[in-house]
C-alpha cells in the first residue's frame, strides 16, 4: 500500500529521501487511524497541508471522519 501511495511522487519530491517522504507519510496515516493524531498534526507529520492529507487518506481507504449516526445528526442539528 505504502509503494501504491509513493508511487508517482518521486519527481515531486527535490532535494530529500524519497522513502523517508514516504515513512512520514504512513507514519501519519497509521496514527490518524488509531486516533492518536488530529487531522492536522497528522498532515504536519506527513509534510502535507490538511487538505493534501484528505486526500491521502482517501486514497488509503481511511475515512477522514468518523462520527456515529447518532452524534452526527447531533452535530448537524438533526436529531429528533
Amino acid at each position: 500500500m505504502i509503494n501504491d501511495l509513493c508511487h508517482g511522487m518521486w519527481a515531486q519530491i527535490s532535494g530529500h529521501d524519497p522513502w523517508l517522504h514516504c515513512v512520514h507519510r504512513a507514519l501519519a496515516l497509521h496514527l490518524f487511524e488509531r486516533r492518536q493524531a488530529t487531522l492536522t498534526r497528522a498532515a504536519k507529520v506527513a509534510g502535507v497541508t490538511a487538505e493534501e492529507f484528505v486526500s491521502l487518506l482517501g486514497r488509503a481507504g481511511i475515512p477522514a471522519v468518523d462520527y456515529p449516526p447518532e452524534e452526527l445528526d447531533e452535530e448537524l442539528g438533526t436529531a429528533p
